[in-house]
C-alpha cells in the first residue's frame, strides 16, 4: 500500500478502505457566501472527480456554500440558506443566509 488510507476498528477489522486511489488537486475557487456561480473545471469532465468546500478564514459563521461538481466538468455553487418556521400555521415567512466565504477544492482520483 504505497498510499492511501485504511481505518480498523478495535478488534482489527478494516472498516475503511481508501487504497484505490490517489487525489490530487486540480482547481481552487474562493467564492462569497452570497454568490452563486459555475465555471468549468478543465480535465475532470467523465472522470472520478470530488468537489469540497470549506469555510476560508474570513467566514464568520462556519457554514459553507453548497457546491457541486457535474459529469461534464462544471463547478456549480450556491448560498446556504436556513428557514424560519411560524409556529401558528406551520409557514415559511422568510430565509436567513448563513453561508459565508467559502474555498472549493476540486480533487481528481488517479
Amino acid at each position: 500500500m504505497p498510499y492511501g488510507l485504511r481505518v480498523y476498528d478495535a478488534n482489527g477489522n478494516i472498516t475503511l478502505d481508501v487504497t484505490d486511489y490517489i487525489a490530487k488537486i486540480v482547481y481552487t475557487k474562493t467564492v462569497s457566501g452570497t454568490s452563486s456561480g459555475s465555471v468549468y473545471v478543465p480535465g475532470v469532465a467523465n472522470k472520478k472527480a470530488i468537489a469540497l468546500p470549506t469555510a476560508t478564514a474570513n467566514n464568520q459563521s462556519g457554514f459553507t456554500a453548497i457546491c457541486e461538481l457535474t459529469n461534464d466538468g462544471y463547478l456549480n455553487w450556491h448560498p446556504m440558506y436556513t428557514f424560519f418556521i411560524q409556529k401558528e400555521n406551520y409557514k415559511v415567512p422568510g430565509t436567513t443566509l448563513i453561508s459565508g466565504e467559502t474555498l472549493i477544492y476540486v480533487f481528481l482520483l488517479e
